[in-house]
């Protein structure tokens, strides 16, 4: 019996152990390599493309201002066609979707 462990380690010989070792390290440099790529992708996931931010800024109108702005040019339009003005309420809802967009 103690001849066999001599012959065939538990755990291997030192070539296997080695092997092992130089596999395991490769696999978390592997695997760093991937965080690393998913940390740049999740940091780049929360910065506003330069384009939405230009295409919001440019056709929706902000928060604050939205419905007097609204409710102003309809108001003007009217005024100018002569139509007569009736009552007008407004209400937000949310945009499918998005956490931060309403309509």
């Amino acid at each position: 019996m103690a001849a066999g462990l001599v012959m065939w380690p538990i755990g291997g010989s030192a070539e296997d152990l080695e092997r092992e070792r130089v596999r395991l390290l490769e696999q978390v440099r592997k695997q760093q390599v991937t965080l690393e790529r998913s940390r740049q992708n999740a940091a780049a996931s929360k910065k506003p493309a330069p384009k939405a931010t230009v295409f919001l800024s440019e056709y929706f109108l902000t928060p604050r201002t939205a419905y007097s702005t609204l409710i102003s040019e309809l108001l003007d339009a009217a005024a100018k066609t002569k139509i007569q003005a009736k009552e007008h309420a407004y209400s937000v809802e949310g945009v499918e979707g998005s956490d931060t967009a309403s309509t």
